[in-house]
Order: C-alpha cells, then structure tokens, then sequence
C-alpha cells in the first residue's frame, strides 16, 4: 500500500510540476500577413502546455484576446486564464490568441466607414481576416480546437457585437465589455430585432456576455448594456442563445476588461467544475464502480460546449478508485484518458501500478517502456526533472 501511494504522489507532483515556475504556456509570435488588411498582424499564439500531451480528440477551447497591444492588461489577463485551467481548475486548457489593434488603425478596423475607393469597411476587413484567415490557419496548424470564444473591450466590443450580427454560426462565445452598439445602425437593429439567423439549428447555445462598470467613463457603455438587457428580458428565452449582463460596481473602463473576464469565462465553461464537483463530492460514492466510465462520459456530452476529459479530472477519478482497489475501473478509465492523452506520462505510471496490482506483468512493462521513451522525448522537461522521473520509474520496476 505505501507503493501505491507514492506512485499517486509522483503521479500527482508531475501533474503540478510544470505550473510552479510561471505561466503554462508555450508563447509563439506569429507575424501574420492578412491579404484583406494589407499589413502583417502581429499576432501572438498561447498554446497551454498539455496540448503537446494530447491527441486531436481532446478539445482546447480557442479565445480570441483582442487588444493584445495593451501590454499590462492583455499581460494580466492571460495570467488570469492560465489562473483559471491551472490551479484554479474552473476552465479546461485553453489556446488563447492575442490580436492587437495599434492605435493608429483600432478606430478604422472597428469602423463601418468605407475608405475612398475600397469595397470593404475596416471592420469588414477585420471580420474577413479573423474568420478567412487566422481562424483557419489555428484550426489547421492546431487540430483539436474546440469553442470558440472571441473577447473584446471598448472599440473592439463594439467589434465582438458586429460579429455577432455576421458570423454567430462561425464562433460560440462573446464578450463584449464595455462595449456598445452603433445608435440605430445595423448591429443595433440586428439586436434589436434579434436579427441572428441559424441559431435552432446549434449544437450548443451561443453565450453572449455585456459587461460594464459604474464609473462616470462607463456611462455610456453602461447605459447601452442596460437597454440591452431590458430588451432580452422582455423577449424572454431564446433556443440556442443565452446571455448574461455583469455590471462591475468598482470597474472603470480599464479594469472593467479583467474584472469582466474573469466572471464571463467561468460562467461559460460552468460545466466543467460543476461535473468535476459532483464527481468528487458525489458521484465516487453513489455511482456503481461498473457504471462509472459510462455515467461520466454521458455527463461530458450533457455540457454546453464540447468538453473532453482533462488530466485533472481523469486521475482525480483514477485516484478514488485505485485507492479502493477497484482496479478493474482505474484501469478503464485511464485507458480512456489516454486515448485523449496519449503522452501524458503520469497517466502510464499509474497504469502500470494498476496493471502490477491486477497482476499483468506484460502490460505493466509496456506502459514503463512507454513512460520511460515519453520522458526521454519530453522537450518540456529540464534534466533535473528527467532524472526525478526516471526515479520514480525504477520504484515501481521493482
């Protein structure tokens, strides 16, 4: 029995190791050329550090971070994000994406207006190159993108609002913090009217989220959110959409931008501490073991949104049945954790403690050969880190 517990030990120091020296993010500039705007977009691509881990079945949501040319807030808000999937455990990894809009072309690429001459507005342009053109380059350079979630503040708001009137079909989430609408043009009229096509025919619902302060800079933002509001209340519920207004009693207009993030996000991924909770609360205990890898998948594909299992959750429900020496449905269930986390190495010590606990010699060796090459390939681990899991592989070799 102290075998098994400081293989789960190990198992689980692995999982926390890479998140105590910082942020776990591969960050990746990407100078991007966009034929509609004419200038290379200097874009910047978050990849969190369990896709690497992964096979294209996991689904990592995508989140468009507009405004990346603010340093300090697009700075904080990817450290609230990482926050959020790493140790908070309220959002499953994500690829967060930052899209700057300098100074000098925000207002034009945000704009209805026309410049002399050209067929499309600037904000036509931004639509056309976010959705014709970086969205599809993430999507192949990247497989495994699940939701897609576009996020702006003030002008580039406005720009989350328009979207919506254009391509609602095309992404999942919207966050429009103090943002506002166009004063009877046509994104005001689309909401108004409620003007946004094909959403019955969703898989899952659209979320769209306002936001704004109370502060006297927020009037306006804040006076458009509240009409908003009044008008979807007034219409009632709507198939496949859902909204929610936060108003942010001590947020001024620039730090209504992360005080908003952080409430909206964890209110569209809900589900996934919520089936996590009742996982580790609940369902160990009232769920028949033999019924278990059934009943959590069925509550995977009862989310909101395409969730699949994460390492958390898989060795969280791994843990409680080993430790009942229920070995049979630890077993289960890491071979379909594996089969979204094929090289998680955690997950192969820990199957290969269960296969010496069932006393499958063959099977408990292939799974160290398999941790032991994983190890070695690892580009993600230092020396240091090598040779404390190559020691944990000799533990349980004995």
């Amino acid at each position: 029995m102290k075998k098994q517990i400081f293989v789960l030990a190990c198992s689980f120091c692995f999982l926390v190791a890479h998140g105590q020296n910082g942020m776990k993010f591969q960050r990746l500039a990407l100078p991007f050329y966009s034929t509609f705007i004419q200038d290379t977009i200097p874009v910047e691509i978050n990849i969190p550090e369990s896709y690497y881990y992964s096979s294209p079945k996991a689904k990592f949501p995508l989140v468009l971070l507009m405004d990346k040319q603010n340093a300090d807030t697009y700075t904080y808000n990817l450290h609230t994000i990482d926050f959020l999937f790493g140790v908070g455990g309220q959002l499953p990894d994500c690829i967060v994406v930052g899209v700057p809009f300098e100074a000098q072309d925000r207002y034009y690429l945000t704009a209805l207006k026309k410049r002399e001459g050209e067929s499309l507005s600037g904000i036509e342009k931004t639509e056309n190159f976010l959705f014709e053109e970086l969205i599809p380059y993430l999507e192949k350079n990247y497989p495994g993108i699940g939701s897609k979630v576009a996020v702006g503040h003030s002008r580039t708001g406005y720009l989350i609002n328009y979207l919506m009137t254009k391509r609602i079909g095309q992404f999942d989430v919207g966050l429009s913090l103090s943002g506002f609408y166009d004063d009877g043009g046509p994104v005001s009229q689309a909401f108004e009217n409620f003007g946004f096509e094909g959403l019955s025919e969703r898989k899952y619902p659209f979320k769209y989220y306002m936001a704004a302060g109370i502060s006297r800079e927020e009037t306006t933002y804040k006076e458009d959110f509240d009409a908003m509001s009044g008008r979807f209340e007034a219409m009632g519920p709507k198939e496949g959409f859902y909204w929610r207004y936060f108003v942010n009693e001590h947020a001024n207009h620039i730090t209504n931008y992360s005080q908003a993030l952080f409430g909206a996000l964890t209110d569209a991924f809900s589900d996934y501490p919520r089936i996590l909770n009742d996982w580790l609360f609940v369902k160990l205990d009232s769920v028949p073991a033999e019924q278990a890898l059934a009943t959590f998948q069925q509550d995977l594909a009862s989310a909101s949104y395409p969730a699949t299992p994460d390492i958390l959750s898989v060795f969280s429900i791994v843990s409680h049945y080993f430790n009942q020496q229920h070995y049979e449905v630890a077993e289960q269930f890491l071979a379909y954790g594996i089969d979204y986390l094929p090289k998680e190495p955690a997950l192969r010590l820990l199957l290969a403690e269960t296969y010496k606990q069932l006393g499958n010699a063959v099977g408990m060796e292939q799974e160290l050969a398999t941790y032991k090459g994983l190890i070695e390939q690892d580009m993600l681990l230092d020396d240091a880190d090598k040779e404390e899991l190559e020691a944990w592989y000799e533990e349980i070799k004995q």
